[in-house]
């Protein structure tokens, strides 16, 4: 497969930056796959450096031939027919970097290795494209684990708690809406628990419920 690396893509690539996830990694470093890297990018690269956008790229530029050589990644000219391909592109998307590399990719039968969505819409083959759903799953997954030690002591302390105080509510994860109350029986010195429905407060001590 030949794959066309987005300029981010092939930065944090060289930075071994922790956004470029998994999937990607796995696409370029696999012996199958030839990778391309655009003469647009050098020149993103750099213009964005010299407006200040992007001052970390720095180091970057004066090795990047060098860098290419080392990755052994192919290096993908500009030529007439990506300017015109790029410049006949219908689609809003202005930006000239994504509108060359897009044109590059559908002239030269490539899928581009990006996180950026657009890419898509140009009717290219992208690799990974998504990297806002991935972060949420996985924040997702560390949440619930999170959560799920949360109530675990939440359930505990009060669980303690309940054997001292009169009016305790049994604490449940969001989205658990009823609630239990103590209450102690007048003249008896023994504690009863009463279910009360969502949005009920229960009315206290020595009262019926």
């Amino acid at each position: 497969m030949r794959l066309l690396l987005d300029t981010h893509a092939l930065v944090w690539w060289w930075t071994d930056d922790r956004r470029l996830p998994e999937k990607a990694r796995a696409a370029v470093a696999a012996p199958a796959n030839t990778i391309l890297v655009s003469a647009a990018s050098m020149w993103e690269i750099a213009t964005k450096h010299r407006l200040g956008k992007w001052p970390e790229v720095e180091a970057l530029i004066a090795r990047f031939d060098a860098s290419l050589r080392r990755s052994r990644f192919v290096p993908l000219m500009v030529t007439i027919t990506h300017a015109r391909v790029a410049g006949g592109l219908d689609h809003p998307h202005r930006d000239p970097f994504d509108r060359m590399l897009a044109a590059q990719a559908l002239s030269d039968d490539a899928s581009i290795v990006s996180g950026d969505p657009v890419f898509a819409s140009f009717g290219v083959g992208v690799v990974w494209a998504c990297p806002l759903l991935e972060r949420f799953q996985a924040d997702r997954k560390r949440s619930a684990r999170s959560s799920s030690l949360f109530w675990h002591v939440i359930h505990t302390l009060v669980r303690a708690a309940q054997r001292d105080h009169a009016l305790v509510p049994r604490l449940r994860p969001p989205g658990s809406f009823r609630y239990a109350a103590c209450r102690q029986v007048a003249g008896t010195g023994r504690h009863t628990r009463r279910e009360h429905g969502a949005g009920r407060a229960c009315p206290g001590p020595g009262s019926p419920c």
